[in-house]
């Protein structure tokens, strides 16, 4: 016989509060229920089995038209397996527990009603998959303080965070959402690894409120699920992972596999990190927001396959990361590396990396690299090993844009803001290089790269290069093997310390450099005699110099020497005087290189009225501006500068 409860009074237990940041417990939700709704004590039942009556409560409670509400008012011990429908909703008193045994499954397709309180205890230590909720109700929200996690700073939480999300993961497609593990304000200790299924989300109640803490050096949470072919949907938030020691080397959230699993839609969001940062491999249409880590080995690091090959692994692709703040990692702050492909970074900061504030290795083949508003600083190294601030390699089609980058601490350092090699096709606009021992900007053995709008000041600041003490760079292309086609546009290189021999632009031509081009660029207050150091073959145009004591400038079009494009250029200070009518006129520029058959263009500071200017080469060396009257009558011209463009033949 039923027997129903009318007027029952639900208490919550509320845990103490922890010393991690500000108290926000969380509150169940409860099903609010309709009056005249039918509540079965599980008492009634106790007579029919050794299992407090509970099995055959729900026996009784799955028969009953419409469901109703199942009061656990007592301990029960499960002998078999039940499964309670989706119309019947579990409603624990103070203090009662339901125990399933290893081997044992409790099934529910309904709602729970519950405080912060332990209801259930897994017998199953090895799999902790006792309690099962069916993916009919694919919104529902799960508390580890159910399986006896409590948020003291002391207890072992490990099973029974385990066990609440095995409780929602193990079922049901893997694109489809299957619930939520809440956790409460305070501070829970883990001694393992918990393992997330595909569908699950990871909630606190804010990085400030909801703590948990590794007790050794191993991640606090893995999507690494050998044994499904895929991992997707899982999302964590609102919590803060910490790490067992400033010392540990490891990563407080794996993200991906680097075997045979492929995971997918993937979204980290509010997230504090200490100790330890995040890894995520093979991973695509990932999502990362608002995120902050310090005093990490590794702050983020970013992975795919060695090389883009279909089968035991799978390309990194479409990932997105805004509002990322990384400090004091001890080795990289983020670390891009293999086949990683069209992800997008915006407003990340990553403050003194103890080696490099960003590695991006594509490997030969990882490219399409989007970075806007990123801030870095770096200390350049360990004193003996020189890094750059960000380093790119074999990452083509990498694009920066609004970097600020600064140098650290290691005045005497030789580093580099930002270092490109062996990355085709990239582009840095409108960025900022400041502070650096060494180069500003530095780009090696790539091609077809775009620099528009950049500035460049205050690097090299009495640093040993090379062989030559204190000769420093702003800006640098070489060519160690094949570095051509690379445009400058716009760019402003400024000296900002006391050194007497360093340059703006530095353009070396080791192995090939060929038809590089600076357009629009100014080199202002070095002390050298050329601000722009340019062998192989260049050209540039409206370009200025500006040497150190505020001389004036040099000519606006300088144009470099190499093997094939020889642009030669020259000047004279000419009179003519007055030149009758028919009569003719020429003056000699003194132009380097030139030889006869070369090609000329000639052009004047002043009018020339309507007479007719040309141009040719003389000799070796020498070009002639000529000035033909055709006008009918004398014409006198003023004194004025005359320039001769030379293109070899």
């Amino acid at each position: 016989m039923k027997k129903f409860i009318v007027g029952l009074s639900l208490a919550l237990l509320l845990a103490s509060t922890p010393s991690w940041g500000a108290r926000a417990t969380y509150v169940p939700d409860l099903v609010v229920t309709e009056p005249g709704a039918v509540w079965t004590d599980m008492r009634a039942f106790t007579e029919a089995g050794s299992d407090g009556g509970f099995v055959a409560a729900v026996t009784a409670m799955n028969s009953q038209a419409g469901g109703g509400i199942l009061l656990v008012s007592q301990d029960a011990v499960l002998t078999t397996s039940p499964t309670l429908d989706a119309d019947v909703t579990l409603r624990f008193t103070q203090g009662s527990t339901i125990t399933v045994p290893s081997g044992q499954t409790l099934t529910i397709k309904g709602d729970i009603e519950a405080g912060l309180q332990q209801i259930f205890i897994d017998g199953d230590t090895t799999n902790y998959d006792g309690v099962q909720f069916s993916t009919e109700t694919a919104t529902r929200k799960v508390l580890p303080e159910w399986w006896g996690a409590v948020a003291d700073n002391s207890t072992n939480c490990f099973a029974a965070i385990q066990s609440a999300i095995n409780s929602i993961g193990q079922s049901g497609a893997a694109t489809a959402p299957k619930g939520k593990v809440q956790f409460s304000g305070g501070n829970y200790k883990i001694t393992g690894t918990a393992e997330v299924q595909s569908g699950v989300s990871i909630a606190g109640m804010g990085p400030d409120s909801t703590r948990i803490t590794a007790t050794t050096d191993v991640p606090i949470f893995s999507t690494d699920d050998t044994a499904a072919a895929t991992v997707e949907a899982i999302k964590f938030s609102d919590m803060a992972l910490v790490g067992s020691n400033a010392a540990n080397t490891g990563y407080l959230l794996t993200i991906g596999s680097t075997g045979n699993v492929r995971t997918l839609h993937i979204s980290v969001d509010s997230m504090s990190f200490v100790y330890g940062g995040i890894y995520m491999a093979d991973t695509s249409y990932w999502d990362m927001r608002d995120v902050f880590i310090t005093t990490a080995y590794v702050g983020l690091k970013l992975e795919g396959p060695p090389t883009p090959a279909t089968g035991s692994r799978y390309v990194s692709l479409d990932g997105a990361a805004r509002n990322i703040s990384i400090q004091a990692s001890r080795n990289y702050g983020i670390w891009v590396v293999d086949f990683v492909d069209a992800y997008k970074m915006d407003h990340v900061s990553v403050d003194f990396g103890a080696i490099t504030a960003v590695y991006i290795d594509g490997g030969n083949s990882g490219a399409y690299g989007y970075w806007y508003n990123l801030m870095a600083t770096s200390n350049e190294g360990d004193g003996s090993v020189i890094y750059p601030c960000v380093n790119v390699y074999q990452a083509a089609n990498t694009l920066f844009d609004g970097i600020h980058l600064e140098g650290g601490a290691a005045s005497t350092a030789q580093g580099t803001g930002l270092l490109i090699s062996g990355s085709d096709w990239c582009r840095v606009v409108s960025s900022q290089f400041v502070g650096f021992g060494g180069y500003g900007l530095r780009v090696l053995d790539s091609s077809f790269c775009m620099f528009t709008g950049n500035a460049s000041w205050s690097n090299g600041d009495d640093a040993l290069f090379g062989a030559t003490v204190g000769t420093q760079y702003s800006v640098e292309s070489t060519g160690g093997n094949f570095a051509s086609y690379n445009k400058f546009t716009s760019c402003s290189a400024w000296r900002g310390s006391a050194e007497t021999t360093d340059y703006g632009f530095y353009l070396v031509a080791v192995g090939t450099t060929d038809f590089t081009t600076f357009i629009g660029c100014t080199a202002y207050d070095f002390s050298t005699a050329t601000d722009y150091v340019l062998t192989g073959n260049y050209a540039m145009f409206g370009n200025s110099q500006f040497p150190n004591g505020g001389s004036a400038a040099f000519e606006d079009t300088y144009f470099g020497t190499g093997s094939s494009l020889k642009l030669l250029t020259g000047s004279v200070v000419w009179d003519p005087g007055s030149i009758a009518s028919g009569a003719e006129d020429a003056a000699t520029i003194s132009v380097t290189g030139a030889v006869l058959g070369d090609y000329v263009i000639v052009s004047s500071s002043i009018d020339i009225s309507t007479l007719t200017m040309t141009g040719y080469v003389s000799g070796a060396d020498a070009a002639v501006v000529s000035l033909a009257n055709n006008t009918g009558g004398a014409v006198n011209l003023e004194s004025a500068t005359w320039r001769a463009i030379v293109i070899p033949q």
